[in-house]
């Protein structure tokens, strides 16, 4: 499956603050995507039995910061952030990749030897975003004994509309005989 068709009902979709483990299922769900990056980082894991997918932005979300201590951030006057830990994104970042570490050990007999891991990070300017962040990453699959390999993505400029409409797009296709992983127009196989 193409990833610029529309997602059908064997798709599941992982959602941005999320990791989530999506097993796949003959006859059900044989695909998973995640969309909307623009500055996210993204975290995966893949087998022939599903994958572990972490979209994890560059600061928790809004409902997320909420459920924070009051000390560690508050809102200015127009309902922005202001987050009184400049490491709140870094905070965060560890936070989902003790989970996506955490969903690992609970399904590893969901992904032998042969597996596919990715971290997918975004470009400004050409350079990463979010250094500390993938950092924080690789040292998550450092510690669960996991090379991963990288991909990048341009983040959008504000007020450019994405022309492409993989563009912001991670799809992984279970469909095939073994998962292909498309980043926007990249496609990353097994």
């Amino acid at each position: 499956m193409a990833p610029d068709q529309r997602f059908a009902n064997n798709t599941y979709e992982v959602e941005i603050d999320k990791t989530e483990f999506v097993e796949f299922e003959k006859g059900g769900c044989d695909s998973v995507v995640t969309r909307e990056l623009n500055g996210c980082s993204v975290a995966i894991i893949v087998s022939s039995r599903g994958p572990i997918v972490a979209h994890v932005p560059p600061l928790p979300t809004k409902h997320e910061l909420m459920s924070l201590p009051p000390v560690a951030v508050n809102w200015n006057l127009k309902g922005l952030l202001n987050a009184i830990d400049p490491h709140t994104g870094d905070h965060h970042m560890e936070k989902m990749m003790e989970e996506f570490t955490s969903l690992y050990e609970q399904h590893l007999d969901s992904f032998p030897a042969e597996t596919l891991a990715i971290m997918i990070s975004a470009l400004y300017m050409g350079e990463v975003a979010l250094p500390d962040q993938r950092d924080i990453m690789k040292r998550a699959f450092d510690k669960m004994g996991i090379s991963p390999i990288s991909a990048f993505y341009s983040v959008m400029k504000p007020g450019d509309y994405p022309q492409n409409p993989k563009k912001g797009l991670v799809f992984i296709d279970g469909g095939g005989d073994s998962p292909v992983v498309h980043v926007e127009d990249q496609a990353i196989r097994l």
